[in-house]
C-alpha cells in the first residue's frame, strides 16, 4: 500500500509542471477504471454486451492517461482526459438515457477543467458555458429521442448508484486535492498572524500585554463606560528597590523575579481586571467594575501578597515589597489623565516611605 501510495504521489519529472495537477488527474483515472470495472461487470451480469465493451474501452483510456502523467505530458494528459470524458459522458447518456444518470460527470469535467487548468479566467468560463450547453442539449436529446441501447428499469436503478457514488468520488478527490496546500497554507498565515500578533501585543518575558496593548484595551473600556456607566480604575505599580535586586544578585535574577511576579498578577486578577508590563519594573493595572475603595483593597491585599512571598531566583530567596498609585476613572477623563493622576501619586508613595497604595 506505502508503494502505491508513493507512486500516485510520485512528483513530475518536467520543471515546468506541477505535481499538485498529476497527482489530481491520477486519482480520477483510478477513480474512473474503478467506476468502468464495476459498471462492466454489472452490463455483462444483464448480457448488454455493447455497454460493457464501452466500459472495458474507458478504462484503457483512463489507464492511458494515468501512464501519460508519468511521461512529464501533464497539459497534454489534462487535455485528453477533459475532451475523453466529455464524449463518453455524451455518448453515455444518448446510449443509455437520461435515468441512468451519468450526466453527473459532466460536472465532473467541469470541474476538474476549472482546477486543473492554468487556463485565463474567460477561457474557463467559456468552458463551463460549453459544458451547460452539453447537458441541456443531452436534457433536450434524451426527452425527445429514445436511447440508442434501451436498458432494463433494475439496469437504470443500479446505474444511478454506481453513476452518482462514482461523481461524487471524482468531485471530492478533485476538490479536496485542490484545497488541500491552500487551506494548509492558509492555516500557516492564520498561526503565522497570530504569533505577529501575540509579539506585537505581548512582553517578550513575562508574557503580559505591552503598553501598546493595554493602551488600546484601556480606551475601549472607558468608551463603553461612558455610554453604558461603570467603574475604571487604574493603578501602577512599582517594584521598590529593582535596581538594588540587579545589582546585588545580577540581572538573570531580576528577570526571574519578573516572571514570577507577573504570574502572580495573572492569577490575581483573573476574572477581576487586566495587568500590564508598563515598563521596567512598571506593571499597570485596570481593574473595571470596582468603585475606587475596592480597587484600593484589591492591591492592598496583592501587596501584601508579594511582601510576604520568598521569590527563588538564581538560587536565592528573594523578597521584595511594591509601592502601587491608584487613580479611579471619572467622566470625560481621558486615560492619560488617569495615568498620568496614578503615576504621580505612585511617585508620592516612593517618596514617602513605599511599600503602601495611594489613592
Amino acid at each position: 500500500m506505502k508503494r502505491f501510495i508513493a507512486l500516485i504521489m510520485k512528483d513530475v519529472d518536467n520543471e515546468n509542471e506541477t505535481k499538485k495537477v498529476a497527482v489530481q488527474m491520477r486519482f480520477l483515472c483510478l477513480i474512473f477504471s474503478i467506476f468502468f470495472l464495476i459498471q462492466a461487470i454489472v452490463f455483462l451480469i444483464f448480457e448488454n454486451y455493447a455497454m460493457a465493451i464501452q466500459n472495458f474501452a474507458s478504462i484503457f483510456f483512463y489507464l492511458l492517461g494515468f501512464y501519460m502523467t508519468y511521461k512529464g505530458h501533464t497539459n497534454g494528459t489534462r487535455l485528453f482526459l477533459t475532451f475523453f470524458t466529455l464524449f463518453w459522458t455524451f455518448l453515455y447518456v444518448i446510449a443509455t438515457g437520461w435515468d441512468s444518470g451519468a450526466q453527473h460527470f459532466l460536472i465532473v469535467v467541469m470541474v476538474f477543467y476549472c482546477v486543473t487548468s492554468y487556463a485565463s479566467l474567460a477561457r474557463k468560463s467559456l468552458f463551463v458555458a460549453i459544458v451547460c450547453i452539453c447537458r441541456l442539449l443531452l436534457y433536450y436529446i434524451c426527452h425527445n429521442i429514445q436511447p440508442l441501447l434501451p436498458i432494463t428499469s433494475a439496469e437504470q436503478s443500479i446505474l444511478q448508484v454506481i453513476n452518482t457514488i462514482a461523481s461524487y468520488m471524482a468531485l471530492a478527490a478533485l476538490v479536496l486535492l485542490f484545497t488541500k496546500d491552500s487551506l494548509e497554507m492558509e492555516k500557516k498565515l492564520i498561526n503565522y498572524n497570530k504569533r505577529i500578533e501575540l509579539l506585537a501585543n505581548a512582553d517578550p518575558l513575562t508574557g503580559l500585554p505591552n503598553r501598546r496593548s493595554m493602551t488600546g484595551r484601556i480606551e475601549n473600556d472607558i468608551a463603553h463606560a461612558e455610554k453604558n456607566g461603570g467603574f475604571i480604575n487604574l493603578a501602577i505599580g512599582d517594584i521598590d528597590f529593582f535596581k538594588h535586586v540587579n545589582d546585588t544578585y545580577g540581572h538573570a535574577a531580576g528577570d526571574a523575579l519578573l516572571k514570577q511576579l507577573s504570574k502572580i498578577f495573572m492569577e490575581t486578577t483573573a476574572g477581576k481586571g487586566e495587568v500590564a508590563r508598563w515598563g521596567g519594573e512598571e506593571f499597570l493595572f485596570m481593574l473595571p467594575d470596582m468603585n475606587g475603595d475596592e480597587a484600593q483593597s484589591f492591591l492592598d491585599d496583592l501587596r501584601l501578597k508579594i511582601k510576604r512571598t520568598e521569590f527563588p531566583c538564581e538560587g536565592n530567596n528573594i523578597k521584595i515589597t511594591m509601592t502601587f498609585g491608584l487613580e479611579e476613572w471619572g467622566i470625560g477623563q481621558t486615560y492619560d489623565k488617569i495615568i498620568e493622576a496614578a503615576d504621580e501619586k505612585l511617585y508620592y508613595g516612593k517618596e514617602h516611605g513605599r511599600d503602601q497604595v495611594v489613592f
